[in-house]
């Protein structure tokens, strides 16, 4: 049986290559029955991988990995967007300047409602990661005092 170790927050954790199509799946927001049909095994199979804490842990890394991409994706998109916005505030006519300028407005309005977005998610990604810390050491304590 072939070990897949993941990334990040799961670095720790080694899957099975059909509990990482299951995870990488579920992340993408199928059914339990579509995870499982698609590797032969069972919705309650699914379910039980999805009750690990790593199991999981991984489907919150894999979304959140996936997040990243869209979000570095559409910055790419947003700037070439903003250069055409730019482009037609130069325009001859006075109608597609108005327009340009109203998208232009439109625009900035949105690039900082994502900002402040931005900061506040990255700040609760802070505080999970501190709190997880905080309950591996708990949680390390005590398998230590059991011993």
């Amino acid at each position: 049986m072939t070990e897949h170790s993941t990334g990040d927050a799961r670095k720790s954790t080694e899957f099975t290559v059909q509990e990482m199509i299951i995870l990488e799946l579920i992340a993408a927001g199928e059914s339990h029955e579509v995870a499982g049909a698609t590797v032969s095994r069972s919705s309650k199979t699914v379910q039980r991988l999805l009750r690990r804490p790593e199991g999981q842990a991984a489907v919150r890394a894999i979304q959140a990995e996936r997040l990243d991409q869209v979000v570095a994706a559409l910055g790419v998109a947003t700037v070439k967007a903003a250069k055409v916005i730019s482009e037609e505030l130069e325009a001859d006519r006075a109608e597609v300047r108005l327009r340009a300028a109203g998208l232009a407005l439109r625009y900035l309005d949105n690039v900082q409602a994502v900002v402040r977005q931005r900061v506040v998610v990255d700040g609760m990604r802070s505080r999970i990661h501190e709190l997880q810390a905080a309950l591996d050491v708990v949680t390390s304590e005590g398998a230590d005092s059991e011993a």
